[in-house]
C-alpha cells in the first residue's frame, strides 16, 4: 500500500499514530488503543523499505545509517503534518507517524476547563 493512502487512512479514522513494521499490517492508534488494520496485508521487508525511501531524503537516510534512529517532520500537502520516528528493528526500518494537525483545537473543542484559558482574567 502506498504511504499516501496509509496517511489518508490515519486521518479518516481519526487516529493519532500509524505504525509500520515488517510482518505486520498497519497499526493505528485510535483513542489510545493500538488497532491492527487486518483488512490490509502485512508489510513485507520491501514494502517497509519503499515507505522508508518515499518519506526520507538522501541526507536523512545517510544519518539513519550512522545513528540507527531518525526523527523528522513529513508534510502531506492539504492533509496534515506528521512527526516521524524511524528505528532499526530486526535489521529493517520500523516507522511511526504521529499526526500534527494543521489546525490546533481550541480549549472549548478540547473540552478543557476554562481555567486553562489564558484569555480569562481573575
Amino acid at each position: 500500500m502506498e504511504v499516501d493512502k496509509l496517511l489518508k487512512l490515519v486521518i479518516e479514522k481519526h487516529a493519532s499514530d500509524l505504525h509500520v513494521d515488517v510482518n505486520s499490517p498497519p497499526v493505528l492508534r485510535i483513542d489510545g488503543v493500538l488497532i491492527p488494520q487486518e483488512d490490509i496485508s502485512p508489510f513485507t521487508r520491501e514494502d517497509v523499505e519503499l515507505i522508508y525511501d518515499r518519506v526520507t531524503t538522501i541526507e536523512q537516510r545517510e544519518r539513519f545509517q550512522k545513528e540507527f534512529e531518525l526523527d523528522f517532520a513529513y508534510s502531506f500537502f492539504g492533509l496534515a503534518r506528521f512527526r516521524v520516528n524511524i528505528l532499526r528493528q530486526r535489521g529493517t526500518p520500523s516507522l511511526a507517524f504521529r499526526v500534527v494537525p494543521y489546525l490546533i483545537a481550541s480549549i472549548d473543542e478540547l473540552e478543557l476547563p476554562q481555567i486553562c484559558n489564558p484569555q480569562i482574567q481573575e
